[in-house]
């Protein structure tokens, strides 16, 4: 018998889409009796942001990351699911697929690419990646 935790990474970028992923991540934890990891992932990428921001910037960044991320969970805390969060540094996908791996993660729940009103709804390049 296992005794590894179910788990199911949600990442988080506060957009609404994301927030509607949520509450589909809350349904599959209750479906499957897992707990969820909600992921921020602060994008250092970019080669500009990475050459001209202080380490305070991102520092400033990370702190209201976690912030927003313990009130949601604290919102959601009468669910019944155990809420676990965390912010990290980097490329979105990478991180996204490195902390997947590292709990072991059951699924990977995203919220889907914004568009424009009339556009196509397509997958966005982040979660192109996770699953490619």
């Amino acid at each position: 018998m296992s005794t590894t935790k179910k788990r199911i990474l949600l990442a988080v970028d506060f957009r609404d889409q994301s927030l509607v992923a949520l509450e589909q991540a809350i349904d599959l934890a209750r479906f499957i009796n897992a707990g969820i990891l909600m992921l921020h992932v602060i994008d250092t990428s970019y080669f500009l942001a990475r050459l001209f921001s202080e380490r305070e910037h991102y520092d400033r960044l990370k702190a209201e990351a976690i912030t927003k991320l313990n009130s949601l969970a604290g919102q959601y805390a009468s669910s019944g699911i155990s809420f676990e969060t965390r912010v990290e540094e980097g490329k979105i996908y990478d991180k996204i697929i490195e902390v997947a791996d590292e709990i072991q993660a059951r699924f990977i729940v995203l919220g889907k690419n914004e568009t424009k009103e009339g556009k196509k709804n397509i997958m966005g390049s982040n979660a192109t990646h996770v699953i490619s």
